[in-house]
């Protein structure tokens, strides 16, 4: 945990001594994986009494924030409450993540006197805002175990991008192999490898190039089920979708589950990527 920054006003921090050289902010933090998304739960274990009435007053809030610096992905999570509980999705983060805590005020207040504060303080009142930070707990650093690559899924294997001899048009597929052939004229071809390779864009390739295909794909397994059964790919994707107990007719949000919402990622990945552009 990283130790925190300096204000312009007495913050109390998770360090002994400082502007509360009395007390303390106790925190309890905790960060795992749960399948698609990181579940964060913190609890603020030990608040002095004059922050907690803030609390209870709704006169301030627990927040955290969320960074992530190879995404541009940042989000805060507020609570009335002095535990929080929030998920973070995957394919938000890469690598690793920051998490920061906070006690923030929610009014406005031209004589903040926080009792417990440092006595070089005196009488010396503070001028406060909504958004203020009135108790700092410090940074976590979250390190990824494993990289969430959307390019690395099952339905992956078992489809092959190859380079047309057209230089322009729309691509086309060849089911009639062990693995879906995607026919990519020459100038998409050479997009589509560039941005393959650039871990920032595989959400958006995914939603753009694998979600249409694995469509048809669907389609013609279910068309065709007895003249497909030969391939690969017909056999691993009918195998999926009996493990996923997706049983029904609609190949288009049968394979938006398969892939996890290709759609929610690529529009996720393309906010980021504006926001980062607007900074």
């Amino acid at each position: 945990m990283a130790n925190s920054q300096s204000y312009p006003r007495p913050v109390l921090t998770c360090f002994d001594g400082g502007d509360f050289p009395e007390t303390s902010l106790k925190i309890k933090a905790d960060r795992s994986p749960n399948g698609a998304v990181y579940t964060c739960s913190f609890i603020f274990s030990e608040i002095p009494e004059f922050f907690t009435r803030m609390l209870e007053d709704e006169a301030a809030s627990i927040v955290i924030e969320v960074e992530c610096p190879r995404t541009f992905y940042r989000e805060s999570f507020r609570s009335k409450e002095v535990a929080i509980e929030f998920n973070i999705h995957k394919e938000n983060i890469r690598d690793l993540f920051f998490l920061r805590a906070f006690i923030c005020s929610n009014v406005k207040d031209d004589n903040y006197l926080p009792i417990g504060r440092h006595e070089d303080y005196g009488d010396f009142s503070f001028e406060i805002v909504p958004g203020d930070v009135i108790a700092d707990g410090g940074e976590w650093k979250q390190e990824l175990a494993g990289d969430f690559d959307t390019l690395k899924t099952p339905i992956s294997s078992i489809m092959t991008v190859h380079r047309s001899e057209k230089l322009s048009g729309p691509f086309e597929l060849n089911f009639k192999s062990q693995k879906i052939q995607i026919w990519l004229c020459a100038d998409d071809h050479d997009q589509y490898k560039q941005a393959a390779h650039d871990k920032g864009a595989s959400d958006i390739v995914h939603a753009m190039v694998v979600f249409p295909v694995l469509v048809e794909a669907i389609n013609e397994m279910r068309k065709n089920d007895e003249e497909n059964d030969d391939f690969l790919w017909h056999r691993r994707i009918k195998e999926i979708l009996e493990q996923r107990d997706l049983t029904g007719d609609d190949s288009f949000l049968d394979a938006q589950n398969i892939l996890d919402l290709p759609g929610k990622r690529a529009l996720c990945r393309l906010s980021n990527l504006v926001n980062s552009t607007e900074d």
